[in-house]
């Protein structure tokens, strides 16, 4: 863990909350490969979402959300 990643934990730890990264992934097996990497090393939520037909991984160890839904930079 380097330092700025042991500073968000600490964060976590006194309740100011969490910063994630947003990371599009164009397919859903690399959204698997990121899961199976992360398994058994960090906590993380997988959903999947049959309106959009897209996978999504929540890592909290890694403090990334990793989606194959395309999201727009907002202004």
């Amino acid at each position: 863990m380097d330092a700025a990643e042991s500073k968000d934990v600490k964060a976590v730890q006194r309740g100011e909350g969490m910063i994630f990264t947003y990371e599009y992934v164009k397919t859903q097996e690399e959204v698997r490969k990121h899961i199976q990497e992360c398994e058994g090393k960090h906590t993380q939520q997988a959903v999947y979402s049959t309106f959009h037909d897209a996978l999504t991984q929540i890592c909290y160890g890694c403090f990334k959300v990793r989606s194959t839904i395309y999201r727009k930079e907002q202004s």
